[in-house]
Formats: structure tokens, C-alpha cells, sequence
């Protein structure tokens, strides 16, 4: 495996791993800063909302500048700021803008991560590789919720919201990494 593909594949699991540690304690959290059912459902359909109107143009945006690498250290930095953001949030709609603004960080990412991975997947191994993507995102997902759970436990959310601007951190540092590996930037 190329060791580009490998870093991406770091970075990205890294980040999701970051994401899936609000999966399990989302709806707690939504109450906790006043919310409701209605509350939660309405924050992820503007995280969605914000994330399909974004995304077209980010995608367009790197294909005709090639900032892939660029965007990926941005996205992963905005994303570590929206887990700060989380933290601060108090009410549902400083909660709203905080999934509006991990909505734009979804954006900005997913293109330029989905592009320089296809790019690196080497020939007759498309579908094993997307496989390992794929599992690899599963299984951070598990591991995610497991660990979300006993931190949230013994340590509360704010510790859940550290750790993930920590781990979009990395995903920041490794897509600088490879910003800065001889080839095509």
C-alpha cells in the first residue's frame, strides 16, 4: 500500500473516530443544552443541509484549483473547532450553528479526501481498497462509541469534546504531512 494512501487513510479514520464519539451520547447532550427530539433532528438536518449545498463546490473548487491537500488541512482544522464549538455550546441555537459549521468542515473534506484516495488505489484494487476504507470506518465507529461512553461516564462531555479537537488535530497534522510529501500538491 502506498504510503500517501496510507496517511490519507489515517487521517480520515482519525477524524471519523472524532465524529462517531458524539454518536452514542448525542441525544443526551441535545437535552443536556436544552433541547429536544425535535431539537436533535432539526441540528443534523442543518449538518446535512449545510453539507450537500457545500460539497458540490468544494468538490469543483479542487478540481479546478487542486487544493485537495489544502482542503483537507483546513477541513480537518474546522472540524477540531467545531468540537470546541460543542463544548461552548449552551442552548439549542449556538447547537445549531455548531453542527452548521461541522456541516461546512464535512464539506470541504469529503471531496478532496474521496479524490486524492481514488487517485492512490492502485490498479485492480479498487474495490479491496474501498473495502478497507470501508471497514476501517466501521470499526472506528465501534471503537468510537465504546470510548464515548466511558469517558462521557466518568469524565463528562466536555472531555468527549477535547478529545475530539485532539483527534482532528492529528488529521490536521498528518494532512499537512502529506501536503508537504514530494509530488503533486
Amino acid at each position: 500500500m502506498k504510503r500517501l494512501k496510507k496517511t490519507l487513510l489515517f487521517i480520515q479514520i482519525t477524524s471519523l473516530i472524532a465524529s462517531n464519539l458524539l454518536v452514542p451520547i448525542y441525544s443526551i447532550y441535545v437535552k443536556g443544552v436544552g433541547g429536544d427530539l425535535l431539537t436533535a433532528g432539526t441540528a443534523i438536518a442543518i449538518n446535512y443541509a449545510v453539507v450537500g449545498a457545500l460539497v458540490i463546490l468544494s468538490g469543483r473548487f479542487a478540481n479546478r484549483h487542486h487544493t485537495e491537500k489544502i482542503q483537507l488541512i483546513l477541513g480537518y482544522l474546522l472540524s477540531g473547532f467545531a468540537s470546541f464549538c460543542f463544548m461552548l455550546t449552551k442552548n439549542p441555537t449556538q447547537l445549531f450553528l455548531s453542527m452548521a459549521v461541522s456541516g461546512v468542515a464535512i464539506a470541504i473534506i469529503s471531496p478532496s479526501f474521496s479524490g486524492l484516495y481514488s487517485k492512490n488505489i492502485e490498479e485492480g484494487k479498487h474495490t479491496s481498497s474501498w473495502g478497507d476504507y470501508w471497514g476501517l470506518t466501521y470499526w472506528g465507529a465501534a471503537i468510537a462509541s465504546v470510548i464515548a461512553g466511558v469517558v462521557s461516564q466518568h469524565y463528562g462531555f466536555n472531555a468527549i469534546f477535547i478529545l475530539m479537537m485532539v483527534l482532528n488535530g492529528l488529521s490536521a497534522l498528518g494532512a499537512m504531512y502529506l501536503y508537504f510529501l514530494p509530488g503533486k500538491k
